[in-house]
Order: C-alpha cells, then structure tokens, then sequence
C-alpha cells in the first residue's frame, strides 16, 4: 500500500512583501531622480526650427514638429519632478510637470504639433528602468530571505 507523502508548506511571502515596500519608496525616489535629470537634459539641446524675435535683438530658434521643445524662459524645464507617492500595498512613481502646457506641448493641439518630451525620455529609458529595477529587487539581495538553489530573481 502506497503512503502519503507529508509536504509542509512555509509561506513567507508577508515578510518578503514588508521587505519589497520598506526598500521601495528609496528606489524609486532615485529611480525617479535619474529619469528627471535625463528629462531636464533633453529638454536643453539647442531649437531645430523657425527663428523668431525676442524683444528688440534678441532672436530665439523654436523647435520643430516631433523635436523636444527648447528651452525659452527655463519654466518647465525648472518645473520637472518626480513624487513618490504609495496608496495601500502599491508604491507609485509619478515623473511630470506643474506647467500646464507641458501637456500641450508633449501631445499638441489643433494650432501645434506635438513637441514630445517626456514620452521619448520614457521609451528611451524603458530597457534601462526594467534592468534597473531587476537588478534593485532581487531577491537575493533582500535582507532575511534565503532561496534555494537554483532559483533566480523576481
């Protein structure tokens, strides 16, 4: 007559949880630093197209359909961030502006074509932030847990 097999199961998943969000808000934050320095680079490389005059005898170079936007007066540029925000188990990175026209400006209107700034950093910078984060949450690397052999990272 066969006999049972005794399995025991240890869940440890609650503890690794508090692990993963203690750490997180950190990571993030300077997850969030790197994409906005990168944003603020960006949105500084010199106008593409059309001239036109500032004042008296000062000329400024606008940028083209499908460039970045150049950089004018310096306010949205000053006006990029990034917030970490955690609402119940879930940690957010929101990265953007207080300049209501940063969202005319990334999608356009239907007296302007789209200058996108943000969305190109993002796309740009996507296979960076996944290696990023696998690296940063390896489970490994999480004080108090153990894997077997053979298992890898999240």
């Amino acid at each position: 007559m066969l006999k049972k097999s005794e399995v025991r199961l240890i869940w440890r998943g609650d503890t690794a949880m508090k692990l993963i969000e203690a750490g997180s808000y950190d990571k993030l934050y300077a997850l969030g630093e790197d994409i906005v320095s990168e944003v603020k680079e960006f949105i500084s490389q010199p106008g593409t197209g059309k001239f036109y005059k500032k004042g008296k005898t000062v000329w400024y170079q606008a940028s083209a359909p499908g460039f970045p936007p150049t950089v004018k007066t310096g306010e949205l540029k000053i006006s990029v961030g990034h917030a970490v925000v955690r609402e119940g188990n879930t940690v957010y990175l929101l990265v953007g502006t207080t300049k209501d026209y940063g969202v005319y400006l990334e999608v356009g209107t239907r007296y302007m074509e789209a200058r996108p700034w943000l969305r190109t950093i993002l796309v740009k910078l996507s296979p960076d932030t996944k290696n990023f984060i696998i690296k940063k949450w390896r489970v490994e690397e999480i004080p108090g847990i153990t894997l077997p052999k053979g298992y890898g990272a999240i």
